[in-house]
């Protein structure tokens, strides 16, 4: 049975094919439950899997939800940090 180009391409950006689909799902349940460890390997699931030329959609969720987590995380602390200080300074 041969196969056309069109159904090569879609069986080699299958997740089935991807041997680091299961690091991306692992990275992105850890950024929803624990973003310090969930960033790095959602990163390391993401950039192995594009060195195959696949995409790893589990991957790059991980990686979104824990930048968006990080950053409301840095926000809350600059604030706080302001907020504590600048009343001193007025004052």
């Amino acid at each position: 049975m041969a196969l056309k180009k069109s159904e090569l391409v879609f069986v080699a950006r299958s997740h089935v094919n991807d041997p680091n689909y299961v690091l991306g799902l692992v990275g992105f349940i850890l950024s929803i439950v624990f973003m310090p460890l969930g960033l790095p390997i959602s990163l390391s699931a993401r950039h192995r899997s594009r060195a195959l030329g696949l995409e790893n959609e589990p991957a790059e969720w991980g990686v979104a939800i824990s930048t968006v987590v990080l950053g409301l995380l840095v926000a809350a602390v600059v604030l706080g940090i302001a907020f504590t200080f600048i009343p001193r300074l007025v004052l």
